[in-house]
């Protein structure tokens, strides 16, 4: 039997796409499974040793041909370069005929493929009556990929796989990770994940030695494992937590022995310290610059504050006076949370100088994200790929959700995980690249979360393994 795949990008797909992979060849492991891909995913599909052969339609490539700027002359040549390019792949495509081909995309650039391919019987993601199952934003994406799949009679009885993700780095890379962290990796042996132990037994060994093992794997793990990765950045902007909360989180986890890691892009790594540098110049909105829900209790609720920071009986006062008010206490606000500013940026500049939180933004590739992440007790951050890596490699995270859907996009394996949203915004889930609220409204749904509570979920699941153990000794001694 042979399959074709196609799923391009992006990157959290891809590693959504792996559920498919491995469960296809669950079912039939003599199968040919092909798969078009963009080369700049390619390892996270090709660790799995299970594809037999990739096609590449190499988006970023294509971009930079045929950008203005760059090549303002060059774009009309540079169109049929690409058209060649992108042509030459189709003809290997073309090349084998397959029993079975699945477009997991449903988009302009995997549409080409899918109808240039030849094969018996195709499938696309998108097509009816599927396509509500698709738009559900209460069904989560890798539901969609296994019913565009179980389409086929073939593939009805496809078993259902999570999506996996086992880093592989050379020694190269390793020994690079190693310098830049300033941290041995090497040294680090979490063999299995803390709940497929939990879950697995051993036919081999007794329940006795099978639950020692998962004890002692565990036990290592909150013993020797004491760093955390936090991923600040996504590809939406509304999809963002600020900034300044990831540094106070940052310094309340380094404060508890642990080492932290940033990570991201290179595209990123600017955006990083440019943010860096208007929290040091306090050069901020209403929001960082004082307490949200502070602020709006004041400039909204004026009328309910009583005797607080000397402003008594406001509601009782003229128009003009509460102005006068709300400005002191504006100017009051800032001096206060100023110096709690400059507190947090000192304690992350020594904690920096101590190599206890160490920037890697723009510094490492997926690979070695991903390993990163694979061996770290816990992982932070937004909806991006980093956190797909984190649930793929079943690394305890947390995962801060404003306008996407968690139900769809989220985290499967739930136990090892938590959700962090604010479910009181109306806008929830909105889906928008850019917030339409204006002023002390804006991202309203990422800037309500407090970073003090999110530190508080992250010692609760770090704790979470401790308790595990406990509760696998006390049976062992019954």
């Amino acid at each position: 039997m042979k399959i074709l795949l196609i799923k391009i990008s992006s990157m959290g797909d891809i590693i959504d796409s792996t559920a498919i992979i491995r469960s296809m060849n669950s079912l039939y492991p003599d199968a040919q499974i092909d798969m078009v891909i963009d080369p700049a995913y390619l390892k996270l599909v090709s660790n799995l040793n299970i594809v037999s052969n990739f096609f590449f339609f190499d988006e970023s490539t294509y971009k930079n041909l045929l950008s203005y700027k760059k090549n303002k002359f060059l774009v009309f040549a540079n169109f049929f370069k690409v058209l060649k390019k992108i042509q030459l792949e189709i003809k290997k495509v073309r090349m084998t005929y397959y029993d079975y081909i699945f477009d997991l995309q449903g988009i302009e650039k995997s549409l080409l493929f899918y109808f240039l391919s030849r094969g018996k019987q195709k499938n696309c993601k998108w097509s009816l009556p599927y396509k509500s199952i698709y738009e559900n934003r209460h069904s989560h994406a890798v539901y969609a990929l296994f019913a565009t799949v179980r389409k086929c009679d073939q593939f009805k009885s496809i078993p259902f796989s999570f999506p996996f993700y086992q880093p592989e780095v050379s020694t190269e890379e390793l020994l690079d990770l190693n310098s830049k962290a300033n941290y041995d990796f090497s040294a680090i042996n979490k063999n299995d994940c803390i709940n497929e132990n939990l879950n697995k037994s051993n036919n081999n060994k007794g329940p006795g030695e099978n639950l020692k093992k998962t004890s002692d794997n565990i036990r290592y793990i909150v013993d020797n494992i004491r760093y955390i990765v936090i991923s600040p950045f996504t590809r939406w902007e509304t999809k963002n937590y600020p900034i300044l909360y990831y540094l106070i989180i940052a310094v309340l986890l380094a404060n508890e022995g642990y080492k932290v890691f940033l990570t991201g892009s290179k595209g990123e790594s600017i955006k990083f310290r440019e943010q860096i540098d208007v929290i040091k110049n306090y050069v901020f909105n209403d929001f960082i610059l004082y307490d949200r829900f502070y602020a709006l209790e004041i400039l909204e609720n004026i009328d309910k504050l009583q005797s607080k920071n000397n402003i008594q009986d406001i509601g009782k006062q003229k128009e003009t006076d509460k102005q006068q008010d709300i400005d002191k206490q504006k100017e009051t606000n800032k001096t206060c949370n100023s110096n709690k500013l400059e507190e947090i940026l000192e304690n992350f500049n020594k904690l920096q100088d101590k190599k206890k939180i160490i920037d890697l933004i723009g510094m490492i590739s997926i690979d070695q994200l991903g390993y990163l992440i694979s061996k770290s007790a816990l992982f932070i951050g937004g909806d991006s790929l980093a956190s797909h890596l984190a649930s793929a490699c079943n690394t305890a995270n947390i995962v801060i959700f404003g306008p996407t859907s968690p139900l769809r996009v989220g985290p499967l394996n739930t136990q090892n995980s938590i959700i962090v949203r604010n479910t009181t915004i109306d806008c929830l889930e909105c889906y928008q690249r850019k917030c339409k609220l204006k002023g002390i409204e804006n991202k309203k749904c990422m800037n309500s979360l407090s970073p003090y509570k999110i530190f508080d979920l992250a010692l609760l699941l770090l704790k979470k393994q401790k308790i595990q153990i406990q509760h696998m000794n006390e049976n062992k001694n019954n």
